[in-house]
């Protein structure tokens, strides 16, 4: 779905921000605070967006290697877990891992879908963003 409201430097700002993590969203979010300013929709979403899913890979990796650690211990299970994680994570393709293409994917269709103006969607979290923004 395009956006009508979108302009070229919301659209900049909005792919930034999935390339830099959110940081970059998140500093628009407190000049647009400290100058009393609303952003746009498009800007709004995008922003949230990059904050939330930088936030869900911070909390889903550090669970990973908890959940990693407890199985190490098992005996049979610790060598199957450890021999899956090690093929997800070996290098593939100049040395970027299987987890690490996708990840990478994921963050250029977000950044490519923002600069041309559209409102990407990735299941469940572009639905928990929508019905957070809704005012």
């Amino acid at each position: 779905m395009y956006s009508e409201e979108s302009q070229i430097g919301d659209r900049i700002i909005a792919a930034l921000s999935y390339l830099t993590g959110g940081l970059v969203g998140f500093v628009w979010l407190v000049i647009a605070f400290l100058t009393k300013k609303n952003l746009r929709g498009f800007l709004h979403y995008h922003v949230f967006q990059a904050i939330f899913l930088s936030i869900l890979y911070y909390i889903v990796s550090a669970l990973l290697g908890l959940v990693m650690q407890i199985l190490s211990v098992l005996p049979f299970v610790g060598q199957i877990s450890g021999r899956i994680f090690f093929m997800l994570n070996m290098p593939l393709f100049y040395g970027f891992s299987l987890i690490n293409t996708l990840i990478y994917a994921v963050i250029f269709y977000l950044a490519l879908t923002s600069l041309l103006g559209k409102y990407s969607y990735l299941p469940w979290v572009s639905n928990i963003i929508a019905g957070n923004l809704k005012r």
